[in-house]
Protein backbone atom coordinates (compact mmCIF):
# COMPACT_ATOMS: atom_id res chain seq x y z
CA UNK A 1 0.00 0.00 0.00
CA UNK A 2 1.76 3.32 -1.06
CA UNK A 3 -0.36 6.28 -0.10
CA UNK A 4 1.58 9.49 -1.01
CA UNK A 5 2.11 8.27 -4.44
CA UNK A 6 -1.50 6.99 -4.98
CA UNK A 7 -1.24 3.56 -5.72
CA UNK A 8 -3.16 1.09 -3.20
CA UNK A 9 -2.96 -2.53 -4.54
CA UNK A 10 -5.61 -4.91 -2.37
CA UNK A 11 -6.37 -8.26 -3.45
CA UNK A 12 -5.07 -8.14 -6.74
CA UNK A 13 -6.92 -4.97 -7.40
CA UNK A 14 -5.01 -1.43 -8.30
CA UNK A 15 -6.68 1.93 -7.02
CA UNK A 16 -4.71 4.76 -7.88
CA UNK A 17 -6.99 7.83 -6.05
CA UNK A 18 -5.65 11.27 -7.47
CA UNK A 19 -4.70 9.22 -11.03
CA UNK A 20 -8.28 7.77 -11.44
CA UNK A 21 -7.94 4.24 -12.10
CA UNK A 22 -9.53 2.01 -10.34
CA UNK A 23 -9.33 -1.48 -10.72
CA UNK A 24 -11.63 -3.98 -9.08
CA UNK A 25 -12.54 -7.70 -9.76
CA UNK A 26 -11.14 -7.41 -12.82
CA UNK A 27 -13.38 -4.59 -13.75
CA UNK A 28 -11.69 -0.84 -14.44
CA UNK A 29 -13.56 2.08 -13.26
CA UNK A 30 -12.00 5.48 -14.13
CA UNK A 31 -13.90 8.48 -12.18
CA UNK A 32 -12.58 11.60 -13.51
CA UNK A 33 -11.81 10.70 -16.94
CA UNK A 34 -15.53 8.78 -17.49
CA UNK A 35 -14.41 5.21 -18.10
CA UNK A 36 -16.65 2.59 -16.11
CA UNK A 37 -16.48 -1.42 -17.12
CA UNK A 38 -18.67 -3.60 -14.91
CA UNK A 39 -19.57 -7.16 -15.51
CA UNK A 40 -18.13 -6.94 -19.05
CA UNK A 41 -19.84 -3.70 -20.06
CA UNK A 42 -18.59 -0.23 -21.18
CA UNK A 43 -20.07 2.79 -19.55
CA UNK A 44 -18.99 6.30 -20.86
CA UNK A 45 -20.84 9.46 -18.68
CA UNK A 46 -19.03 12.07 -20.14
CA UNK A 47 -19.07 10.97 -23.63
CA UNK A 48 -22.40 9.91 -23.47
CA UNK A 49 -21.89 5.78 -24.51
CA UNK A 50 -23.40 3.12 -22.09
CA UNK A 51 -22.88 -0.76 -22.45
CA UNK A 52 -25.02 -2.95 -20.39
CA UNK A 53 -26.13 -6.53 -21.02
CA UNK A 54 -24.68 -6.35 -24.77
CA UNK A 55 -26.82 -2.98 -25.45
CA UNK A 56 -25.90 0.20 -26.80
CA UNK A 57 -27.04 3.52 -25.35
CA UNK A 58 -25.65 7.00 -26.03
CA UNK A 59 -27.66 9.82 -24.06
CA UNK A 60 -26.31 12.98 -26.13
CA UNK A 61 -26.68 11.07 -29.50
CA UNK A 62 -29.78 9.65 -29.07
CA UNK A 63 -28.85 6.15 -30.08
CA UNK A 64 -30.36 3.24 -27.38
CA UNK A 65 -30.17 -0.04 -28.03
CA UNK A 66 -32.26 -2.39 -25.11
CA UNK A 67 -32.72 -6.28 -25.96
CA UNK A 68 -33.06 -5.89 -29.92
CA UNK A 69 -34.24 -2.81 -30.28
CA UNK A 70 -33.55 0.46 -31.56
CA UNK A 71 -34.44 3.83 -30.15
CA UNK A 72 -33.24 7.29 -31.17
CA UNK A 73 -35.07 10.10 -29.19
CA UNK A 74 -33.75 13.44 -31.04
CA UNK A 75 -34.09 11.22 -34.72
CA UNK A 76 -37.67 10.06 -33.96
CA UNK A 77 -36.68 6.10 -34.79
CA UNK A 78 -37.82 3.36 -32.22
CA UNK A 79 -38.07 -0.26 -32.62
CA UNK A 80 -40.20 -2.33 -29.90
CA UNK A 81 -40.44 -6.13 -30.40
CA UNK A 82 -39.85 -5.79 -34.41
CA UNK A 83 -42.00 -2.83 -34.64
CA UNK A 84 -41.35 0.69 -36.16
CA UNK A 85 -42.23 3.65 -34.08
CA UNK A 86 -40.92 7.58 -35.36
CA UNK A 87 -42.92 10.08 -33.86
CA UNK A 88 -41.68 13.54 -35.34
CA UNK A 89 -41.75 11.67 -39.46
CA UNK A 90 -45.35 9.99 -38.60
CA UNK A 91 -44.73 6.31 -39.04
CA UNK A 92 -45.52 3.99 -36.62
CA UNK A 93 -45.73 0.01 -37.30
CA UNK A 94 -47.08 -2.10 -34.36
CA UNK A 95 -48.24 -6.41 -35.12
CA UNK A 96 -47.85 -5.26 -39.01
CA UNK A 97 -50.08 -2.26 -38.96
CA UNK A 98 -48.80 0.85 -40.41
CA UNK A 99 -49.90 4.15 -39.03
CA UNK A 100 -49.25 7.77 -40.54
CA UNK A 101 -50.82 10.02 -37.94
CA UNK A 102 -49.85 13.29 -40.03
CA UNK A 103 -49.51 12.07 -43.12
CA UNK A 104 -53.40 10.42 -42.29
CA UNK A 105 -52.98 6.69 -43.41
CA UNK A 106 -54.02 3.90 -41.04
CA UNK A 107 -53.45 0.39 -41.34
CA UNK A 108 -55.20 -2.22 -38.71
CA UNK A 109 -56.22 -5.60 -39.01
CA UNK A 110 -55.96 -5.65 -43.00
CA UNK A 111 -58.19 -2.60 -43.46
CA UNK A 112 -57.38 1.21 -44.61
CA UNK A 113 -57.95 4.38 -43.16
CA UNK A 114 -57.23 7.63 -44.36
CA UNK A 115 -58.14 10.75 -42.30
CA UNK A 116 -57.69 13.27 -44.20
CA UNK A 117 -58.56 12.57 -47.70
CA UNK A 118 -61.49 10.08 -46.32
CA UNK A 119 -61.30 7.00 -47.27
CA UNK A 120 -61.80 4.13 -45.11
CA UNK A 121 -61.59 0.55 -45.62
CA UNK A 122 -62.74 -1.48 -42.94
CA UNK A 123 -63.32 -5.41 -43.16
CA UNK A 124 -63.58 -5.14 -46.67
CA UNK A 125 -66.00 -2.32 -47.01
CA UNK A 126 -65.15 1.03 -48.66
CA UNK A 127 -65.96 4.04 -46.78
CA UNK A 128 -65.15 8.17 -48.15
CA UNK A 129 -66.29 10.77 -45.69
CA UNK A 130 -65.89 13.25 -47.66
CA UNK A 131 -66.68 12.22 -51.29
CA UNK A 132 -69.42 10.64 -49.83
CA UNK A 133 -69.39 6.93 -51.03
CA UNK A 134 -69.88 4.29 -48.29
CA UNK A 135 -69.65 0.68 -48.83
CA UNK A 136 -70.64 -1.82 -46.23
CA UNK A 137 -71.26 -5.51 -46.31
CA UNK A 138 -71.90 -5.26 -49.54
CA UNK A 139 -74.21 -2.61 -50.36
CA UNK A 140 -73.40 0.88 -51.58
CA UNK A 141 -74.19 4.43 -49.80
CA UNK A 142 -73.52 8.02 -51.42
CA UNK A 143 -74.54 10.42 -48.77
CA UNK A 144 -74.50 13.25 -50.88
CA UNK A 145 -75.40 12.46 -53.97
CA UNK A 146 -78.69 10.12 -52.92
CA UNK A 147 -77.74 6.79 -53.14
CA UNK A 148 -78.15 4.03 -51.37
CA UNK A 149 -78.39 0.49 -51.70
CA UNK A 150 -79.18 -1.80 -48.95
CA UNK A 151 -79.69 -6.32 -49.19
CA UNK A 152 -80.49 -5.80 -53.16
CA UNK A 153 -82.67 -2.20 -52.81
CA UNK A 154 -82.16 0.94 -54.61
CA UNK A 155 -83.13 3.98 -52.53
CA UNK A 156 -82.33 7.60 -54.09
CA UNK A 157 -83.42 10.39 -51.62
CA UNK A 158 -83.04 13.34 -53.12
CA UNK A 159 -84.36 12.07 -56.81
CA UNK A 160 -87.09 10.30 -55.14
CA UNK A 161 -86.51 6.28 -56.05
CA UNK A 162 -86.84 4.04 -53.56
CA UNK A 163 -87.15 0.20 -54.70
CA UNK A 164 -87.76 -2.45 -51.86
CA UNK A 165 -88.50 -5.87 -52.28
CA UNK A 166 -89.03 -5.29 -55.93
CA UNK A 167 -91.42 -2.66 -55.54
CA UNK A 168 -91.12 0.74 -56.75
CA UNK A 169 -91.69 3.98 -54.77
CA UNK A 170 -91.39 7.66 -55.67
CA UNK A 171 -92.35 9.99 -53.26
CA UNK A 172 -91.34 13.44 -55.30
CA UNK A 173 -93.45 12.20 -58.72
CA UNK A 174 -96.14 10.50 -56.85
CA UNK A 175 -96.27 7.02 -57.73
CA UNK A 176 -95.82 4.17 -55.45
CA UNK A 177 -96.02 0.40 -56.23
CA UNK A 178 -96.52 -2.09 -53.28
CA UNK A 179 -96.95 -5.84 -54.03
CA UNK A 180 -98.01 -5.80 -57.73
CA UNK A 181 -100.24 -2.84 -56.97
CA UNK A 182 -99.97 0.84 -58.14
CA UNK A 183 -100.55 3.79 -56.26
CA UNK A 184 -100.12 7.68 -57.47
CA UNK A 185 -101.21 10.10 -54.62
CA UNK A 186 -100.78 13.36 -56.98
CA UNK A 187 -102.22 12.24 -60.02
CA UNK A 188 -105.03 10.55 -58.12
CA UNK A 189 -104.98 6.88 -59.65
CA UNK A 190 -104.54 3.92 -57.35
CA UNK A 191 -104.91 0.46 -58.07
CA UNK A 192 -104.49 -2.66 -55.18
CA UNK A 193 -104.17 -6.23 -55.30
CA UNK A 194 -104.54 -5.95 -59.28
Amino acid sequence: MVQAGGVMVQAGGVMVQDGGVVVQDGGVMEQDGGVMVQDGGVMVQDGGVMVQDGGVMVQDGGVMVQAGGVMVQDGGVMVQDGGVVVQDGGVMVQDGGVVVQDGGVVVQDGGVMVQDGGAMVQDGGVMVQDGGVMVQDGGVMVQDGGVMVQDGGVMVQDGGVMVQDGGVMVQDGGAMVQDGGVVVQDGGVMEQDG
